[in-house]
């Protein structure tokens, strides 16, 4: 029973467990032993009800993204659970990175924003575009949702200029080369393709 003392002293309730049941094999009758087996479990289950409630904090804490909290709550467990604290250590490292992670994704995100503001005031449009893109890879946002919209179809429509352009410096040329045909069959495509550029 000594020994069983010694290590319910430490905390080391298991090895007080192995001591015990060694001691009720050589002496089934002491009620001693029997009270103490008892004391025992009892710590035990109230320590495991202890482990899992902060468990649980940590997993809301986290999901919150209360990641300072949550570090809290697993240096308590350090202190409680001595038994994982290899477990508990490793958790406050990924804590620790997914919290770094979160405000470089936060900082990224605000520069973004501002280099979004600025792209849009220059009307620089196909930037623009990247930007957006950038931004909802790391946040959804409908205001840059929707700016990247305006500044898609602001896109589509210079590409469209220049392709109307484009075509009519072909028609000049074939008209500068004395192709009538060609220059009056391609612009009658154009006037069908760009009814809007028609007089």
């Amino acid at each position: 029973l000594l020994r069983a003392d010694t290590f319910i002293g430490q905390k080391l309730y298991q090895e007080a467990m192995e001591e015990l049941e060694k001691a009720k094999i050589a002496d089934a009758s002491n009620k001693e032993i029997s009270l103490r087996i008892t004391k025992i479990k009892s710590i035990q289950q109230k320590h495991k009800n202890d482990v899992d409630a902060l468990t649980q904090q940590i997993t809301e804490a986290k999901n919150k993204k209360e990641f300072e909290r949550a570090i809290e709550l697993c240096n308590s467990l350090l202190d409680i659970d001595s038994t994982n604290q290899r477990k508990w250590s490793e958790l406050i490292v990924s804590l620790k990175a997914d919290w770094n992670k979160i405000r470089q994704d936060e900082e990224l995100f605000a520069n973004l924003k501002q280099q979004i503001n600025d792209a849009y005031f220059n009307e620089e449009w196909e930037r623009l575009v990247g930007l957006c893109d950038s931004a909802l890879v790391i946040k959804q946002d409908e205001g840059i949702f929707k700016t990247r919209q305006k500044a898609n179809t602001k896109v589509q429509i210079i590409l469209e200029q220049k392709v109307y352009d484009n075509s009519v410096s072909q028609i000049k040329l074939l008209i500068a080369d004395k192709m009538w045909d060609e220059a009056e069959s391609m612009a009658k495509t154009l006037r069908k393709k760009y009814p809007e550029h028609t007089n």
